[in-house]
Parts: structure tokens; C-alpha cells; sequence
């Protein structure tokens, strides 16, 4: 297992759950 690699798709998973919380934030707000 590559732990350089393992964790660049940790970070992207991160960036991804961040985007969609935010997303969720604004839809919520124009509610």
C-alpha cells in the first residue's frame, strides 16, 4: 500500500465532504 497515495485520497475526500457541507449550508439558508 502506498501511504503517499492513500492520503492524497483522504485529502480528496475532505475537499469533496467540505464542497458538499457547504452546498448543503446554502440550501438550507435559501430555504
Amino acid at each position: 500500500m502506498d501511504g503517499e497515495k492513500l492520503l492524497a485520497e483522504n485529502n480528496m475526500a475532505e475537499k469533496v465532504k467540505d464542497q458538499t457541507s457547504q452546498m448543503h449550508q446554502k440550501q438550507e439558508e435559501l430555504i
